[in-house]
């Protein structure tokens, strides 16, 4: 049954299409999880928008510190599958058990110990930060679900399943979606939570598409152990796992930063009505960071997909057919994605609309000039992201880090500090992030065509290369 998923064999593209294309749609779902939380709360008025907002972007920060260790050992378990050592492959899948159990206490515990301090650091009304820090909590108390979907999704994609990952997500999706209508409003007699109600959707939800993994898992002719007999894999996880896992965190940061600024320099601004014009603020620009997530999410789905393939084909040393299969999944990121971005473009005032009917017009105007400009950056991020995830795959995780430290850490951050001492409007900071965007699109292919080579040169390995 795991021989067959291999993908070192059959034509490249279709593989890739069948292998890529539904972890893709799978992640676009999983970041509809944010979209919904805000299709239903914008029904609530102006404000409850801006809570889920500022706790989203923090309990994103959570997720993402985790996928980094998720994308490693699916990075792992796919080379292990592709020498076929499936004993190997055990103690992978039950160091990483291991390590995804005390992850989910300790970050969530973590989260949720720091979320008065993270919520205070935006100028946020009373009653927008105190609703956004429910909803945090909730969350941060809630990330083991979070964080085991996202390991059951990795060792099936290391594996060469796609498909039951991406019902588990789209079926947590949808049951999300009628959690947060009965929760948020309360319905058939359930109490009405408002902004509570969409984190306990969330969790639970999500609780739902771990069981249903596991069954799939349980499924398989070989079963492993869910303890390690050995620490060292445990600590090799999670020691290159923080590494990638920094650099999504860096992106995370880059925007919790920009947001925290952004929204100091208006309440400084509208010193009279600060309080309504940092929550028009969050409100607008929150909306348009989540419909954007969609798009990254799908990109996070190629890139996934291109990790596994790279590394299989690697291990199998067919590394013409696992250089050219990343060029492939980039190429078909773009296509998907893009066409989500366009319509986005073109269509950004009435989806917003859609998605905040009670929300201002300036709430709505902050929105649309927030997804208008972004967008226009995506093909140089997406392409970042695809082969940052792809490298995970031969077990280069320091490539990304060094390269997103250098242009958000070290360009965008004081060049929009900059700007907004200097007062400038809100969408130069936009454009700033269009432009950093772009230029990390050629870097990261020269990077990437390098580490090949270096591989290349390199006598055929009998396991993962060490980063």
């Amino acid at each position: 049954m795991m021989e067959e998923a291999l993908l070192t064999r059959g034509h490249l593209v279709m593989r890739l299409l069948r292998f890529g294309a539904p972890l893709a749609f799978a992640m676009a779902f999983h970041g509809l999880f944010n979209c919904i939380d805000l299709l239903i709360v914008g029904r609530l008025g102006p404000g409850a928008v801006a809570s889920v907002t500022i706790g989203g972007i923090v309990n994103m920060a959570a997720m993402l510190a985790f996928n980094g260790v998720a994308n490693v050992i699916g990075g792992k378990a796919s080379w292990a599958a592709g020498t076929q050592d499936f004993d190997e492959f055990g103690r992978i899948y039950s160091s990483g058990f291991f390590l995804t159990g005390c992850m989910s206490i300790g970050l969530g515990g973590a989260f949720a110990l720091l979320t008065p301090y993270l919520i205070g650091s935006f100028a946020a009304d009373p009653q927008t930060a105190q609703s956004s820090s429910t909803y945090l909590l909730i969350l941060s108390l809630g990330s083991g679900t979070m964080f085991f979907m996202l390991f059951q999704c990795a060792i099936l994609r290391g594996l060469g399943k796609s498909l039951a990952p991406m019902i588990a997500l789209i079926g947590a999706n949808v049951i999300n979606l009628l959690l947060d209508v009965i929760l948020v409003f309360g319905l058939w007699g359930f109490p009405k939570l408002g902004v509570e109600g969409a984190a306990w959707a969330t969790v639970f939800s999500r609780l739902l598409g771990v069981i249903y993994l596991q069954v799939v898992m349980g499924r398989l002719k070989k079963q492993w152990p869910l303890l390690p007999k050995k620490r060292s894999l445990v600590l090799r996880f999670l020691n290159q796992g923080c590494v990638h896992s920094l650099q999504m965190v860096i992106r995370v940061v880059s925007i919790y930063y920009i947001l925290v600024i952004a929204s100091g320099s208006l309440a400084n601004t509208h010193s009279q009505h600060r309080g309504q014009s940092v929550r028009d603020f969050l409100d607008g620009v929150g909306i348009g960071i989540r419909l954007e997530m969609v798009i990254l999410f799908c990109c996070l789905g190629w890139g996934t997909g291109a990790a596994s393939f790279l590394g299989q084909n690697m291990a199998a040393g067919l590394r013409k057919r696992a250089f050219r299969g990343v060029l492939v999944a980039t190429t078909l990121a773009l296509g998907s994605s893009l066409s989500l971005g366009l319509l986005l473009y073109f269509l950004a005032p009435e989806i917003l609309g859609f998605v905040a009917p009670k929300a201002t017009g300036d709430s709505l105007g902050y929105g649309v000039s927030y997804l208008q400009t972004v967008i226009l950056g995506h093909p140089g991020l997406i392409c970042a992201i695809v082969i940052s995830q792809a490298l995970v795959g031969i077990s280069s995780v320091w490539t990304a880090v060094i390269l997103d430290t250098v242009l958000y850490l070290g360009l965008l951050l004081p060049l929009a500090s900059w700007l907004v001492s200097k007062n400038h409007e809100v969408g130069d900071i936009w454009a700033l992030i269009v432009g950093i965007h772009l230029i990390s699109a050629p870097l990261y292919l020269f990077f990437f065509g390098k580490r090949i080579l270096e591989e290349k040169q390199k006598d055929a390995p009998n396991h993962a290369p060490a980063t």
